[in-house]
């Protein structure tokens, strides 16, 4: 607890950001067939496309 704020474990984050970075490494526009799924949450979750490419 920091201030009297709570902070969750942070690894699941810290993992999950690692594996973005990849995956954004490798294919920076998600145009492989593999990431249609998530190119299809990504404009679900945020419409507007500058807010996530």
């Amino acid at each position: 607890m920091i201030g009297g704020v709570a902070f969750p474990d942070l690894s699941k984050y810290k993992i999950a950001r690692k594996e973005a970075t990849l995956l954004f490494s490798q294919d920076q526009e998600l145009k492989n067939a593999e990431h249609s799924l998530l190119v299809k949450e990504l404009a679900r979750v945020w419409p507007e496309a500058g807010e996530w490419s």
